[in-house]
């Protein structure tokens, strides 16, 4: 067992917030209508209610007037809320994970849920009894029909019998499956949400054995499988209960030809489950390629910037081809098993019919009209119960069980949740005051078989301390602060964490909502205190240049917010909580100098917001080393040196690193006369202006209506033109007609008379009609699902082209994703954050709203679906009650046999057609997929991508030489120019270093020179090397630049991909370049080398790493110019001097252009770019532009200050 001291929440129990002053984050409620459904069945007096669903009414006569809102809708009955399923599903996981050491979520969801279960599968005995009786009503009233001496009105007594049968079993059939639907949507939701509290309790080590892209598998795919299991589940023991059934009635009618037609059955039945097990083979398979390829394309829509900065996306393109083609050939095979079983069950009631008939024959039996029909619907009943149900049943519980096998594997990953290294009662610990750090020679790992990655860590923090933590990248810098959050396991020694903890990790956690509520993070809102903390983070600027201020609502992951703004929201949001310890993970490397000079003092130092509270920093600025109480030097995961800053000066490479930043930064200060030099630079790739009113979120458009024939018509003619369709309409139209004809045969051979029955021609026509049913229902099935594939590898190819070819613009409008897997995706980035604030309970109750949510609109989905239903099998019950009752008043004028037929066709009409128009509607909203995919394939490729007007020559560019000529530039037609008049000249091998405010254009520049933007935005031309780059295609001009984002993007594949997705390179030099970045020795001592595959992210290897790797692609690509986006934000002293060493020597021949935060970066540039408002304010050597007299680089400071 857990010690509950150690786990995420205590019990496992969703715990509420008790405290008004806290808000959840949560969706917004309105005044919402009670269920009605709970309403009805809250009395007995109301049972009709139920029954014949009136209680939908009104919902459905607003619906009819208008179009319905959400707030139309029911609330959410109390038995399906989420938190009441969760609840339920967590009291049995409990009880099991006491008992056992291995937890199946089989056993937790029949604990759970089988009282649900049971009732819905009681119900379908009294529904199986209306059946059977139909058709024995149906021979009764042939019987009166052929025997005109019986009396009428016995004839109508069984017409009224046969109508209310088919009523009652319409009443059943649909109370039946409401309940399973509704039993379905419980399990899924239960498992949705017990999935997503168990990732907020899992230690990271567990969770990073997975993928994101099989994480949201989970909860949008995989426990979906239990909702489609529970609507069939019933028939792996109903359907061979009503064959035990109707094998006694047809052996009543017939005797021992009966054992003919059940042979078929019999053989059906392990052939099915034979099937049914190769389809879950062709499944596993396939959703294992699914993952791969959803895996690639999540991170080109991440990377997509740097994809085409890159010119990668022909490599990626590739990449989801190939993965797709194998994906394809998994669906294929698995499409081939449904294919056969689809004709199986098509021809399943002629075959049959052939063998019990044909039996019969060869015996020397004759049959009537009453006898042969009353068998034909026998048969006809069973059919799809035993040739559908039961091996459609047996499929989703092969499906269920891959499932359960990968929601197991998730849910057993770790059997201890966190680890926290501190307890609650710590912090009541009269020896110690909350904020103190206490490590005695502890040793941590990220896993039990990992290597242990910090050792023997001595480390006693008192309360209030401010720590700095240094070291070179890979050093464990981020590993020590995880370890004191619990993050990573204690092997060794011992480790103490006293209070309360909150943490900014050096990448930016933003989750969609306002900017108010990334800060605030459930806490209430306190003005005073709030504006405070908004000044000391320097985010007054920013937020003044929103429209809708700090009410500005962002995207997933702070889309279009800049490096900058997103670092300084996730530091306010850690100071409006109310810590002990504060943990920040180099938050002031995505800020230039000055900022991070005004943030240190205002909120980190001892002078600042936090002055009282122990605060640990992580950071590669030296120059705030005298600011600390205590330093702490990491190497290879050991403590190398600690104590105040001037014991540290002591080792040469910190000296040597502090006297480098101490030299710039006296020089700069030397020439402004103690004015700071540098400007604020966020890494945007759009400025605030840029941002439409309050939302940067755009919302899916919801249109009414039916799907455009268009798209049906392309999703059946991309395979094989028109010609494919209309060959499908005729086998489609030709198996119908053949099936039709074997029963109107049957229909004339039992009207003969019984020596005209033994002629041998009948039963050889029969044999000719069903082998051509069986074969056409064979090769029908075959063929439309190869159409149905081929049409949609064509427009999934089509989407993927639209996609990967379009503007940066739609990657950065582009509509979100499912509320839910946003969420559960947000989380999964964030969990460190959420953790250290101690948020996953509001996380969870955020979770539910969101499924509430959903479940509120699917709920009024199935019951409207159930209520239409109703009431259109009402409409063929009335039918074939006045077909019965006319059947037998114009007996006399009736041929028995075409009353037999044409009844027993009314009786399988009576659940058909219903069936029917719902899968009408059912397909028109799967259609709506194929519609949004057909957008997504005629989003506008980015113009002139392979072919424009001209192309350079084959050497180009010859030295690197760039000029903007009165160059101008918007984002979008609608807005206003980001560059303004832009008239430079770059001579070749200049190094250029660009700085500015925040939306003076610098980024801007960047974008111009790849050409992200579209034509119609720009006026002016850039020439480089005399050519004007607008008259080139993308893929040349593209090919010829050179870039170090400031963001390393790492694709899930091999190292030697990630360096040369082309393969235009060696390993030799592949090596040299690794060798140049100092990564080979690490590289080499790796068990696949080159061949090492990389996390999702680039997870397994450091930021700074990953930043390396990036200046290796650089190196490898021959080009003579290279833009440098703040390539060194992230890196310690020595990686950035390194780097600066390799620009040095490996880039001596190209022109380059460097976006910099910090000064050191800039000042050995031969000219400096300084840009304000879109313009070239000032552009000069370093020497020249840093003088007292500058006014401009004053104002600048100035407006750092506010």
């Amino acid at each position: 067992m857990t010690d509950n001291n150690n786990l995420l929440i205590g019990n496992n129990k969703i715990a509420p917030i008790t405290n008004p002053k806290e808000t959840s984050i949560q969706i917004p409620t309105s005044n919402r209508r009670a269920c009605g459904l709970d309403w009805a069945e809250s009395s007995w007096i109301r049972w009709i209610y139920v029954i014949f669903w009136w209680w939908l009414n009104p919902i459905l006569n607003i619906g009819y007037k208008r179009q319905l809102t959400e707030n139309d809708l029911f609330d959410v009955s109390s038995n399906d809320e989420c938190s009441h399923l969760l609840n339920k599903l967590e009291r049995v996981w409990e009880q099991n994970e006491n008992k056992y050491e291995y937890i199946n979520i089989w056993k937790i969801i029949v604990k759970t849920f089988w009282k649900e279960c049971l009732t819905s599968g009681l119900i379908l005995l009294p529904y199986l009894g209306t059946k059977i009786a139909q058709p024995l009503f149906l021979k009764q009233i042939i019987l009166n029909i052929n025997d005109l001496n019986a009396p009428s009105y016995v004839g109508y007594l069984y017409a009224i019998g046969l109508g209310l049968a088919t009523i009652f079993q319409s009443l059943l059939h649909h109370q039946f499956f409401f309940r399973t639907i509704r039993t379905g949507m419980h399990i899924r939701i239960g498992l949705s949400s017990i999935i997503y509290k168990r990732l907020l309790s899992l230690p990271l080590t567990a969770i990073m054995k997975t993928t994101t892209g099989q994480l949201i598998n989970l909860i949008s795919n995989d426990v979906s499988k239990f909702e489609e299991l529970s609507i069939t589940m019933h028939y792996i023991w109903a359907a061979p209960l009503e064959a035990i059934v109707v094998f006694g009635l047809i052996w009543n009618e017939i005797a021992i030809p009966t054992l003919f037609g059940y042979g078929v059955l019999l053989l059906l039945v392990p052939l099915q489950l034979f099937f049914s097990k190769k389809f879950a083979t062709f499944r596993k398979e396939t959703i294992q390629w699914t993952d791969k390829r959803v895996k690639v394309i999540n991170e080109i829509l991440v990377g997509c910037q740097i994809v085409k900065m890159y010119r990668w996306e022909e490599a990626l393109e590739a990449l989801v081809y190939n993965t797709r083609k194998n994906e394809l050939m998994s669906i294929q095979k698995a499409s081939r098993i449904r294919a056969i079983n689809t004709g199986m069950y098509f021809s399943s009631i002629s075959l049959i019919s052939l063998t019990t008939f044909g039996g019969s024959w060869l015996m020397g039996q004759t049959l009537s009209p009453a006898t042969i029909f009353t068998i034909l619907s026998l048969f006809g009943m069973i059919r799809y119960p035993l040739t559908a149900n039961l091996p459609y049943a047996i499929e989703k519980l092969s499906e269920s069980t891959i499932a359960s096998n990968r929601i197991n594997q998730f849910m057993n990953l770790s059997k201890q949740t966190r680890t926290k290294a501190f307890q609650e009662k710590s912090t009541n610990d009269h020896d110690h005051i909350p904020g103190t750090i206490i490590m005695d020679r502890a040793s941590f790992t990220w896993g039990s078989t990992q290597k242990v990655e910090l050792i023997d860590i001595d480390l006693n923090v008192n309360s209030g301390s401010l720590v700095g933590i240094i070291g070179t990248i890979g050093s464990c810098k981020s590993s020590l602060l995880a370890a004191i959050l619990g993050e990573m396991s204690l092997v060794q020694g011992s480790s103490n964490i006293y209070g309360k903890t909150a943490y900014v990790s050096q990448t930016p956690w933003i989750f969609a909502g306002t900017i108010r509520e990334n800060i605030l993070f459930g806490k209430s809102f306190e003005q005073e205190k709030y504006e405070r903390i908004l000044s000391a983070c320097q985010l007054n600027a920013d937020l003044r240049s929103f429209s809708a201020g700090d009410l500005t609502v962002i995207g997933e992951k702070g889309v279009n917010l800049s490096g900058g703004q997103k670092a300084r929201i996730t530091l306010a949001r850690a100071l409006y909580i109310e810590a002990d310890i504060y943990l920040f993970d180099d938050p002031l490397a995505a800020v230039d100098l000055t900022v991070a000079r005004k943030i240190f003092k205002q909120c980190i130092s001892n002078e600042g917001i936090l002055k009282n509270k122990t605060r640990l920093l992580v950071t590669h600025q030296i120059q705030f080393l005298s600011e600390f109480d205590h330093c702490i030097l990491l190497h290879d995961g050991k403590i190398e040196k600690q104590g105040l800053y001037n014991d540290l000066l002591i080792i040469d490479k910190i000296k040597e690193s502090y006297e480098n930043q101490q030299y710039h930064t006296d020089e700069t200060r030397d020439i402004k006369k103690r004015h700071d030099s540098t400007i604020s630079y966020y890494d945007s790739t759009n400025t605030p202006g840029d941002i439409d009113e309050n939302s940067i979120v755009q919302e899916e458009i919801s249109i009414g209506g039916t799907v455009s024939i268009d798209v049906w018509l392309k999703l059946f003619t991309s395979g094989y033109g028109w010609i494919g369709l209309l060959l499908l309409f005729f086998i489609m139209l030709l198996g119908e007609g053949v099936y039709d004809a074997t029963n109107k045969w049957l229909s004339v051979w039992s009207s003969k008379k019984d020596i005209e029955q033994r002629k041998n021609h009948y039963p050889y026509v029969y044999l000719g009609l069903v082998i051509g049913t069986l074969t056409i229902g064979l090769i029908r099935a075959d063929y439309f699902f190869h159409l149905i594939l081929r049409g949609a590898s064509v427009l999934h190819n089509s989407m993927l082209k639209g996609v990967l070819y379009s503007s940066l613009r739609f990657y950065e409008n582009s509509v979100t994703r499912s509320p839910i897997y946003a969420l559960f995706s947000s989380s999964l980035n964030g969990l460190m954050t959420i953790r250290a604030f101690n948020m996953e309970n509001n996380f969870v109750n955020l979770f539910i709203d969101k499924v509430n949510a959903n479940t509120r609109v699917f709920f009024i989905f199935i019951c409207s679906n159930r209520w239409f239903g109703f009431r259109l099998d009402l409409m063929t019950c009335c039918l074939t009650l006045l077909t019965a009752i006319l059947c037998v008043a114009l007996r006399k004028n009736m041929d028995p046999s075409s009353v037999a037929l044409g009844l027993s066709y009314c009786i399988s009409l009576t659940t058909l057609f219903q069936w029917g128009v719902r899968q009408s509607a059912e397909t028109e909203n799967y259609m709506t997929s194929a519609e949004r995919i057909d957008e997504y394939s005629h989003i506008p490729s980015e113009s002139g991508f392979y072919k424009e007007e001209s192309e350079p020559p084959i050497n180009w560019p010859f030295e690197g030489r760039i000029q903007f000529e009165n160059y101008k530039l918007k984002y979008r037609p609608e807005l206003e120019p980001v560059l303004k008049s832009i008239n430079l000249e770059i001579l070749p091998r200049n190094k250029i270093g660009i700085i500015g405010r925040t939306g003076a254009g610098k980024s801007s520049i960047f974008q111009a020179l790849f050409r992200l933007t579209d034509k119609s935005t720009i006026d002016g031309k850039i020439f480089i090397d005399g050519i004007d780059i607008s008259k080139i295609s993308l893929n040349n001009l593209r090919s010829i630049l050179n870039i170090i984002p400031q963001s390393p993007i790492l694709f899930s594949n091999t190292l030697r991909y990630n360096l040369d997705p082309f393969r235009h390179y060696t390993d030799e030099q592949l090596w040299n370049a690794l060798e140049a970045v100092q990564l080979k020795p690490k590289i080499d001592k790796l068990k696949d080398k080159l061949h090492i595959q990389i996390a999702e992210y680039g997870n397994n290897f450091s930021v700074g790493e990953c930043q390396l790797i990036c200046v290796a692609r650089a190196i490898l690509k021959p080009s003579k110019i290279l833009l440098i986006d703040e390539a060194t934000a992230h890196v310690d002293t020595q990686t950035d001097q390194l780097i600066q060493q390799i620009l040095r020597e490996k880039f001596i021949d190209q022109t380059i252009l460097t976006i910099a935060h910090r000064l050191n970066t800039v000042m050995n540039s031969d000219k400096i770019v300084v840009m304000n408002d879109g313009i070239i304010a000032q552009y000069g050597t370093p020497t020249d532009l840093f003088t007292p007299q500058n006014q401009l680089l004053t104002d600048i400071d100035n407006d750092n200050k506010l």
